[in-house]
């Protein structure tokens, strides 16, 4: 079951969350707190809902547990696991406990005890109880994370310039020492996704789209790793005799000398008959985005 959820997770939900996102023209941001999280936290809403109507104490407990789940063990996981320093910045964490802490809080006022309401109903009190007023404001504060997340960045500027007085010209260096590590993370860890869609997706498509879907998501590694395979006599750089054993050996055929050509006119930005390693890293970052 585990190998199974690893495959439909890997191969078919992830992927496809993101084309939705890419769709809707959603940031990082804005997929992270709408598509992923609903993904990630997919099965506790399920479990929660059952466990609800069955007035079972699953519901609000898996909610909270699971959350405190995520925060502590996840996350500690992932950094013990780690086999390099992870850079973290405290904006995002700063940003997200604030908000968790106000929405506890908030809903540990909704769920008080002895708050002196009784239901006309039956009589019964308001302990252990959330009424549906109550609700439709926990479901507005998520789309406050919401909107609060689609204007991230301005209000990340808004701080650091307006409570931390940060200069502009050193506000501007901090966004961009954030860029070059959101960038060198992608460098570091361009592995694609599973490889068993790539088949499908490009079987009609023409050689530059089998060829770089295939390179991406056959070859693992970071884009560095992947060079150094690609050049098998170690001279820094991929010439055409190598374009041609790469095409051979992800699309399990023979090329021919128009297709090796046409891919080395895609790799060969200078055109001068050689693929350095700045070459194939604009390559294969392009490929990877598509």
């Amino acid at each position: 079951m585990f190998v199974a959820l690893a495959i439909v997770c890997d191969e078919f939900f992830v992927p496809s969350l993101e084309v939705i996102a890419d769709r809707l023209n959603l940031s990082n941001d804005i997929a992270g707190a709408t598509l992923m999280a609903a993904g990630g936290s997919a099965p506790e809403l399920f479990t929660s809902l059952v466990g609800t109507f069955k007035e079972s104490e699953v519901g609000f407990g898996t909610i909270v547990g699971s959350a405190v789940f995520n925060v502590l063990f996840v996350i500690g996981v992932c950094a013990i696991s780690s086999k390099k320093i992870l850079t973290l910045t405290w904006w995002p964490l700063a940003r997200d406990c604030s908000y968790y802490a106000l929405a506890l809080f908030v809903l540990a006022m909704f769920m008080r005890p002895g708050s002196g309401e009784t239901s006309k109903k039956d009589g019964t009190t308001k302990e252990g109880r959330i009424y549906a007023w109550e609700a439709f404001v926990l479901l507005c504060m998520y789309l406050g994370y919401v909107a609060l997340m689609y204007y991230n960045q301005r209000l990340h500027r808004w701080i650091l310039v307006s409570v931390m007085k940060k200069a502009p010209h050193e506000v501007d260096a901090i966004f961009d020492e954030e860029e070059e590590v959101a960038q060198e993370a992608t460098l570091l860890n361009a592995n694609g996704f599973r490889a068993g869609l790539y088949q499908f997706l490009t079987g009609q498509g023409n050689i530059m789209e089998t060829t770089s879907t295939a390179v991406i998501t056959q070859i693992s590694g970071n884009v560095n790793e992947t060079f150094k395979k690609l050049d098998t006599d170690g001279s820094g750089t991929i010439d055409i005799t190598e374009v041609g054993n790469l095409i051979d050996q992800v699309t399990g055929k023979v090329a021919n000398p128009n297709d090796i050509q046409i891919f080395m006119d895609e790799l060969d930005e200078n055109k001068d008959g050689e693929v350095s390693l700045e070459e194939f890293t604009n390559w294969y970052l392009t490929s990877q985005a598509r």
